[in-house]
């Protein structure tokens, strides 16, 4: 979710970890930088949704860890239902493993390397936050690429985190007034992040229509039939 330049308000940061000290770690690298806070913990992927669904003060970004929970439910099992739930938060998957990008990619905003977090866990969520910027591990990149699973999905990765949430719930069949609402942007805003998409993705003027958006997005897995 773009704030855009300087933050008026500290960046809200939700951690999701069955582990508690892990927990407690990610906490002290993301709040030495004052302009973060973590104002949200759960230990499951499910305890997560459940806080989502209840809570008013929504994080800017979720941080979530991919490992098994106790109650058998992974992070690849929340994701995708906490972006249905709040499509304008920024999700950072957390991982021990590089091999789980491409499982994640139609509804994570970044992928980092749990190693990775004490060098660039901070200007990761800044800029994914602030400026709208995707990260990838290049160790995840590298993995995708050896199997062949990224070439089908490159042009999509040109797109924003912002845009990827507009296809995706333009592709489930929303309105662009819908998205706006449901993004809290004005509809010019969402009009001019498809044209964006449109020419992002090479689609031909004859082919810009939501059922475009709907196949591509099926193809790519972004969305279950």
């Amino acid at each position: 979710m773009g704030m855009g330049g300087t933050p008026t308000r500290k960046v809200r940061v939700m951690l999701v970890d069955d582990e508690r000290i892990t927990r407690l770690y990610l906490r002290d690298l993301i709040e030495e930088d004052s302009n973060l806070e973590v104002v949200h913990e759960a230990d499951s992927g499910d305890i997560a949704i459940k806080m989502l669904g209840e809570i008013e003060d929504a994080p800017d970004v979720v941080l979530l860890d991919l490992g098994y929970n106790t109650d058998g439910k992974s992070g690849l099992d929340a994701g995708p239902h906490i972006r249905e739930l709040l499509p304008d938060v920024s999700i950072l998957v957390l991982s021990q493993h590089d091999e789980y990008y491409d499982e994640c990619r139609s509804w994570a905003d970044g992928y980092l390397i749990k190693d990775q977090a004490p060098e660039n866990l901070v200007k990761v969520v800044r800029e994914m936050v602030l400026e709208d910027k995707g990260y990838v591990s290049k160790e995840a990149l590298d993995a995708a690429s050896r199997t062949g699973r990224i070439l089908s999905n490159s042009r999509l990765d040109k797109l924003s985190a912002i845009e990827r949430r507009v296809m995706i719930l333009t592709a489930k069949g929303m309105s662009s007034e819908a998205v706006a609402k449901t993004m809290n942007r004005s509809v010019y805003t969402i009009n001019n992040h498809l044209v964006r998409i449109y020419n992002k993705l090479k689609i031909p003027p004859e082919r810009r229509n939501k059922q475009e958006l709907t196949r591509l997005a099926t193809e790519a897995r972004m969305i279950t039939p």
